[in-house]
């Protein structure tokens, strides 16, 4: 059977619909990994920002108090030594745990491309359900049409008998309304 118009229109649809699925992937997979680029600059901009401050006002603290303080700089050097490896701990911490948000977020994009990868899967699926529905109904027009031809050419045969039975019994219709305007 030659294909119908419609096919051609839904294999085209179908085609866009993918294009639109692969741009999107790609679209995804680009907003993750920029996601994952952001969140990596702010941890670093975060941790500089809590490292600044604290380093800077004790510098401005030494350079105001140093005769007082000559005495308690190697005591104080110390305190900024611990402070500073804690906030770095801190810092290789909080890079970890982005790093594992990362990686979860890798994780679900493979789950997304997956979920993508089934609905292409069906909607192949469903085109094919499609065209055979079509088909379906095709046959089911022609059997309709069949009926509905024998049905009209049964009740024409039955209105010609009826018809012919009338005149023979009552004569045509037009005697039949001169017997009445005589009367």
């Amino acid at each position: 059977p030659a294909v119908p118009l419609g096919v051609h229109t839904l294999r085209n649809v179908q085609a866009h619909i993918l294009d639109q699925l692969t741009d999107h992937r790609s679209s995804l997979e680009q907003r993750v990994s920029e996601a994952a680029h952001h969140s990596e600059e702010t941890a670093v901009r975060r941790a500089e920002a809590l490292l600044g401050p604290p380093l800077e006002e004790i510098s401005r603290r030494v350079a105001s108090e140093l005769p007082e303080l000559r005495a308690a700089a190697d005591r104080d050097a110390a305190a900024c030594r611990a402070d500073a490896q804690e906030l770095r701990a801190e810092q290789r911490s909080g890079a970890a745990e982005l790093r594992r948000e990362v990686a979860k977020l890798r994780e679900e994009l493979h789950v997304l491309a997956s979920s993508v990868h089934r609905h292409e899967t069906q909607l192949a699926g469903a085109e094919a359900a499609k065209i055979e529905l079509w088909r379906a109904t095709e046959v089911v027009q022609a059997s309709v049409g069949d009926v509905t031809k024998r049905l009209e050419a049964s009740i024409q045969a039955q209105i010609q008998e009826m018809a012919s039975s009338y005149e023979a019994r009552w004569g045509s219709f037009a005697e039949l309304q001169a017997a009445f305007r005589a009367a």
